[in-house]
């Protein structure tokens, strides 16, 4: 619970059906050998930053064969050789508060596949925070907005690949675009910059029938959508536009003045109005 300060020394040892473990903020020292010989040992959770801060070696007092190890937000800073050694980790889970990480703090690490790092603001660290530990075969995840910064700092850019923290991105949707007639064309326009539009056109006010005679449509529904790589499509616009006139200045009103209206709206070649 959160009143233990101290944990000594083989305090768990010998527990070999222990499977995780979480050391609250509120323990400011720990023994050696806390959880020897206890195999199945694979979680750890640290919120203590006293513990963290202090120079122990967490492979010596939990074991080598943790895989995976989790940093909570209260901890503000990661001491010299805290995780060196747990050659069995394979993830660890980095929390917002952390601000410097120390010399040879994950070094040693032959198995990392993965390595969170909440921390929006890019931690300090050294040359051989990570050394030996093959971070080049590991992928680091950071929240979205600070990709670029950590992808720039000399030792963090050396992970194989580095991605967003799932949840973390910003709404990756296209804007709906607009619909404007101006001057007998129609124009499309859309604030997502570099996004494609596609329209298309279709009478609503008929089209099937089964008497001898058909109406000829007097309103046409013009119908846009953006998309770009990455993005979600955008909702589609929609707007009506009613046809008046002899379109292909025949002399006539009928379906060839639709025709026209369809292949050439775009250049403004009939009359129409909102």
């Amino acid at each position: 619970p959160n009143s233990v300060t101290s944990i000594g020394s083989s305090a768990f040892s010998g527990c070999s059906d222990l499977t995780s473990l979480t050391i609250p903020g509120s323990v400011i020292s720990i023994g050696g050998n806390v959880c020897e010989n206890c195999p199945n040992l694979s979680k750890v959770t640290i919120y203590s930053n006293s513990i963290l801060t202090s120079g122990y070696s967490l492979s010596t007092s939990f074991g080598s064969q943790v895989s995976e190890y989790v940093i909570g937000d209260e901890v503000t800073s990661i001491g010299d050789n805290a995780f060196n050694n747990c050659t069995g980790l394979k993830s660890v889970i980095v929390g917002n508060g952390v601000k410097t990480i120390g010399n040879y703090a994950f070094a040693n690490f032959p198995e990392l596949k993965d390595f969170y790092c909440y921390a929006a603001k890019v931690p300090t660290v050294s040359r051989n925070t990570f050394q030996d530990s093959y971070i080049d075969y590991a992928t680091l995840h950071v929240p979205y907005a600070s990709i670029e910064t950590y992808k720039a700092d000399a030792t963090w850019s050396k992970f194989g690949s580095i991605v967003a923290i799932e949840g973390t991105e910003p709404d990756l949707k296209c804007a709906t675009p607009t619909i404007a007639f101006v001057g007998g064309k129609l124009e499309f326009s859309c604030e997502t910059e570099e996004a494609e539009l596609h329209y298309k056109y279709s009478f609503p006010n008929g089209g099937e029938g089964i008497d001898s005679k058909a109406p000829i449509p007097q309103t046409l529904t013009v119908s846009v959508y953006a998309t770009k790589d990455v993005y979600e499509d955008s909702d589609v616009a929609t707007k009506d536009i009613n046809i008046r006139g002899d379109a292909n200045l025949d002399g006539e009103i009928g379906m060839p003045d639709v025709m026209f209206i369809v292949n050439y709206i775009l250049n403004g070649k009939f009359q129409a109005e909102e």
